[in-house]
């Protein structure tokens, strides 16, 4: 009976879990490549949709450096 209840249990926090997925994969954002040059916008790429786990790794770049003078990094909205 007790490995029942504990199977159960498992089987509760799984489906659980796979719901609480979903939501990630559902978000989407307009992203932007903005290149500065010597800390100046110089030039936006045009916005193209990111959802899910692409969208956490052009969020999680961060600002970095392109050239000589040139820095670049992803805005998204």
């Amino acid at each position: 009976m007790k490995r029942r209840v504990f199977y159960a249990i498992v089987l509760i926090l799984m489906a659980v879990s796979f719901n609480a997925c979903e939501k990630l994969l559902e978000d989407c954002k307009m992203c932007e490549l903005v290149k500065y040059l010597d800390g100046v916008e110089d030039d936006r790429g045009d916005p193209i949709e990111y959802c899910g786990a692409t969208l956490i790794a052009k969020e999680a770049l961060g600002t970095y450096t392109i050239g000589p003078n040139v820095t670049a990094k992803w805005e998204c909205q």
